[in-house]
């Protein structure tokens, strides 16, 4: 019968971490890099912006102002009404969905 000693279990365990610390520099050595250059929040905002212009490409995007006015001009009784009816709905659901949880 074989006997694995601690020191074998140590250098196991060693070369596995030496093994996934080199793996992960191949595979990721450009944030690596940007990082120890001190722009990695630069090339990360730049990354993000890129995805985002594909994933919601053709999508109508408003900043905060546009969007208040767009509210305000829909606000009125018929919204008043749907705001109410929205609240009724959602409290008899979350009433409901806790009763249901704690039967």
């Amino acid at each position: 019968m074989t006997r694995i000693t601690w020191r074998r279990e140590l250098a196991w365990a060693i070369g596995l971490l030496g093994l996934a610390v080199i793996l992960g520099f191949m595979f990721h050595w450009p944030l690596a890099q940007a990082s120890l250059r001190g722009n990695l929040t630069t090339l990360l905002d730049q990354k993000r912006q890129e995805r985002r212009e594909v994933q919601f490409q053709g999508v109508r995007t408003l900043d905060l102002a546009q969007a208040y006015q767009i509210w305000q001009e829909k606000r009125g009784p018929a919204s008043l009404l749907e705001d109410g009816l929205f609240l009724l709905l959602t409290g008899w659901l979350y009433r409901r969905e806790r009763r249901l949880k704690f039967d």
